[in-house]
């Protein structure tokens, strides 16, 4: 694989466009494959590297995969360091390979953003500070080391928060109606654990074979 460059470029209107510029094999000069990221998918391609990166440093590696409107990205399926992204338009669809690190790099400050808008959100701060007092994942703390785990709990922590936010802002939300409770926290402290537990349970899982793991499995 040559050298290529990954880059996400932001819109007022807060969507963006993800572009990788490639050099094929066999092809002079530079190609580029592209497309429109929405605002609500966003999130999705956050949460997607946040869990490439909490493998990374728990060193467990496993295929991941999300699939957004006509763009599926693939990591592990060749190379733990190589990203897969396929354009599908049609019938047609093409392919191409980039670095992981350079993705994930790219999608730095976009997590910065959307956890300020997640901080900025309706249910926010009573989200942010119910995972801060709910039950910590022990069965994967406890085989770190005290500040590997905290760092670890804080990124596990941070996704969650993504999750719960854009579930509260959903019509007809459940947890939001907890929330707007005047036993809002009590209700609501078992549907925070449970993102948690869950987010941390795909890191804990001994299966040999895993399928990709799907983001919508935390909703």
């Amino acid at each position: 694989m040559k050298t290529n460059r990954f880059s996400l470029d932001m819109r007022a209107d807060g969507s963006a466009r993800l572009s990788l510029s490639y050099t094929a094999s066999q092809q002079n000069g530079i190609s580029r494959i592209s497309c429109e990221v929405a605002a609500a998918e966003l999130v999705q391609l956050v949460l997607f590297a946040e869990i490439i990166g909490l493998q990374a440093a728990l060193n467990v590696p496993r295929q991941t995969e999300l699939t957004l409107d006509g763009l599926v990205l693939q990591c592990g399926a060749i190379d733990r360091d190589v990203l897969s992204i396929t354009r599908q338009t049609g019938l047609s669809s093409q392919t191409a390979y980039g670095s992981l690190n350079a993705f994930l790099k790219e999608l730095e400050e976009v997590t910065d953003m959307c956890l300020g808008q997640a901080e900025a959100a309706a249910y926010g701060p009573i989200l942010k500070d119910l995972l801060g007092s709910c039950r910590q994942p022990d069965d994967l703390l406890d085989q770190l080391s005290p500040d590997m785990a905290e760092i670890i709990l804080h990124r596990l922590q941070e996704m969650a928060f993504l999750i719960l936010t854009e579930e509260t802002a959903l019509k007809g939300s459940k947890l939001a109606r907890k929330l707007r409770r005047k036993k809002g926290r009590e209700d609501a402290l078992p549907d925070v654990e449970s993102v948690l537990a869950s987010l941390a349970q795909e890191f804990t899982c001994d299966e040999e074979d895993l399928a990709p793991v799907s983001l919508c499995q935390h909703h």
